[in-house]
């Protein structure tokens, strides 16, 4: 293929990282394209960042999801005006192709997998017009899917966080009403070649800690046992290691399982519950059940690793009964760890169309089009639209119940209360949520000290500025801190890894944990404070 000085751009939304646009960057280039992928952050306009291009690209290719529909047709209509080609794809385009075409704004809308018919597109990108509707297809090499291109603001983010979240499967075997995924054809991407892929990254980026955004890596311990292996022969400068949290499913979750996520020095386990409800869970089409729900955090405690859950709800059907279960639930099994959400209709998902068709969405709204549809600052922790017949009140009075069984402030404010005789900062990253929750808690305790927070991977839709008010610190500061506070666990590789980049940027000072789970003690951040002060005070000696 004769691409020779051929650009093409992928537009990227909600955080400086997308899966796709890297698999699908990788395919360009290798065919030949000059690629780049750009970011639009919510709060710039699209002038603003096209702008800033060093050129116009013959292809600007925009992949979003249906959450950042309004947003993504504003760059599409603006690049139409330039005479740039534009093609539509993501998981909006797959749901709702109609949408995109009905715009006008683009030449081309991909649904699907793209990775099969890239190379078609690029060879006939000129005869791309009217918003043609083009069906991807999967590639028929698997390994083109652990590839990765990634823009230089990407790399930057690579080498200074040390670590990345990627995917190990395309589509889902599973059928959750509310989720789109399991609409796309399952694969699993070639165990060998991920572990290769993984090792380029390290290689390339420095990058020692990898997460995985699905759950099916770790829903079968034969996989898990291969990559397992093939790790364990890899030579010590590799360093590779996952992160501190496996996504599992409570319905595969058993002792081997356990034992072999152990093996990977991973340290919790985060179940998508939703409800432990069984008519519910029937409902959702989770495939799994009350029983598995128990019988999966009873492992965790056995094999001493922490257990994270994700609630959901407001959902069409879920009565006081379904939030009871799941509150004695709660109560009984006791996980470490409890997000909660409230459900949002999405397109492409089975729980979308119900809601359309029994009356949970006002007929005034157009399913086809999604419109209507008002992005909020929170995500999908804050109401989007309040559905009919969805009791918010009771949703509100069980997240509140859940909430008072964990009370961190009980054990956290005298920490900060030693803390804050000395200036401090906290340091997190802003795409883990929990983060600006250890935030809000903050902000219910009384501190004169605290020179606010460091975010080392800034760039996301829902940064921590836009979630919480929190001053940010300011690397240019003349104030520094004498100690800085994370909310990850001491046993965690993640803690490790926060540990290696404050020396990096602080120097040797002290980084205390108020985790939840394994943390220090107040005993033990006063020794680390006395002898931070102790060696600096031995320095200051040693210099005069």
């Amino acid at each position: 293929m004769d691409a020779i000085n051929k650009k093409i751009i992928f537009g990227i939304f909600s955080q400086n990282k997308s899966m796709a646009a890297a698999m699908l960057g990788a395919l360009a280039h290798k065919l030949g394209w000059d690629v780049d992928i750009v970011f639009f952050p919510l709060e710039s306009s699209p002038e603003d960042v096209l702008d800033e291009l060093e050129y116009f690209p013959d292809i600007f290719a925009l992949s979003f999801a249906s959450y950042n529909r309004a947003q993504a047709f504003s760059v599409a209509k603006v690049l139409k005006e330039r005479g740039i080609k534009v093609i539509g794809g993501g998981i909006h385009a797959t749901a709702m192709p109609q949408d995109l075409v009905k715009t006008g704004y683009f030449d081309a809308v991909m649904y699907g997998d793209g990775m099969g018919s890239l190379e078609e597109v690029l060879l006939n990108y000129e005869d791309l017009r009217d918003s043609v509707i083009v069906e991807g297809r999967k590639h028929p090499d698997e390994r083109v899917y652990l590839d990765y291109f990634f823009s230089e603001s990407q790399e930057k983010v690579l080498r200074e966080t040390q670590k990345i979240d990627l995917l190990t499967s395309y589509g889902c075997p599973f059928g959750c009403t509310f989720c789109a995924s399991s609409r796309k054809k399952f694969m699993k991407f070639p165990d060998d070649y991920m572990v290769d892929s993984m090792i380029d990254i390290h290689d390339r980026y420095g990058v020692k800690i990898f997460t995985f955004q699905d759950d099916l890596l770790f829903n079968d311990v034969k996989r898990v046992k291969r990559v397992s292996e093939r790790l364990s022969n890899l030579p010590a400068d590799k360093s590779i290691n996952f992160g501190k949290s496996a996504n599992c499913r409570a319905s595969s979750f058993s002792d081997s399982l356990a034992e072999e996520i152990k093996k990977l020095n991973i340290t919790d386990v985060s179940f998508g519950i939703e409800s432990a409800s069984n008519k519910l869970l029937k409902f959702l089409n989770k495939k799994q059940t009350e029983e598995d729900c128990y019988r999966a955090l009873e492992v965790c405690k056995r094999h001493g690793l922490y257990s994270r859950i994700n609630l959901m709800f407001g959902i069409p059907t879920q009565d006081e009964e379904d939030y009871q279960i799941t509150f004695e639930f709660v109560r009984k099994a006791k996980p470490d760890i409890i997000n909660t959400f409230y459900y949002t209709p999405y397109p492409g998902t089975d729980l979308y169309d119900y809601c359309f068709d029994n009356g949970y969405i006002s007929s005034e709204y157009d399913r086809n089009r999604f419109d209507w549809f008002d992005a909020k600052v929170d995500g999908i922790r804050e109401v989007h639209l309040k559905l009919n017949n969805v009791d918010y009140h009771m949703a509100d009075k069980y997240i509140n119940k859940i909430k008072k069984l964990y009370d961190p402030l009980n054990f956290i404010s005298p920490i900060i209360a030693e803390l804050d005789k000395q200036p401090w900062i906290i340091f997190g990253s802003s795409t883990q949520i929990y983060f600006s929750q250890v935030l809000s808690l903050l902000n219910e305790i009384d501190k004169k000290n605290c020179l606010g927070y460091y975010d080392i991977d800034p760039g996301a839709e829902y940064a921590v500025e836009r979630r919480v008010e929190f001053s940010k610190y300011m690397e240019n500061s003349s104030l520094q801190p004498d100690c800085i506070v994370t909310y990850t666990h001491l046993s965690s590789e993640d803690y490790k890894n926060f540990k290696e980049l404050v020396n990096r940027k602080f120097g040797d000072i002290p980084l205390v944990s108020i985790s939840t789970m394994e943390r220090h003690s107040l005993e033990e951040v006063r020794n680390m404070l006395a002898n931070y002060k102790d060696s600096l005070i031995a320095s200051k000696e040693g210099t005069q």
